[in-house]
């Protein structure tokens, strides 16, 4: 299989677009299958890297720190999910394990 610089950008582009959004439903509902096989090989993995290196610019100044926000939405995410469930199962829906 060929795999382009268009072709890896454009799976890239799908998968942060999937990651950034805030809507639960929209960030995890799809109609994609899930991967099955490596999505690049030891070498087109190594190419992408140089190519990734090569336009990457480095920033003046000290970076913020965006640990402590990505721990915080993390939690909200377990949070939102854990009434989820626990709704789900005062219900009587049944739930099954995770895979």
């Amino acid at each position: 299989m060929q795999v382009s610089r268009k072709t890896v950008r454009g799976a890239f582009s799908r998968l942060w677009a999937r990651l950034g959004g805030s809507d639960l439903a929209q960030t995890y509902a799809g109609d994609e299958l899930p991967l099955r096989s490596e999505l690049l090989s030891v070498d087109q993995m190594a190419q992408h890297g140089k190519l990734v290196a090569g336009v990457h610019q480095l920033k003046h100044g000290r970076p913020r720190d965006r640990l402590l926000s990505r721990l915080a939405e993390n939690q909200n995410l377990l949070l939102h999910v854990h009434k989820l469930l626990t709704e789900a199962v005062k219900v009587g829906r049944r739930i099954t394990p995770a895979g």
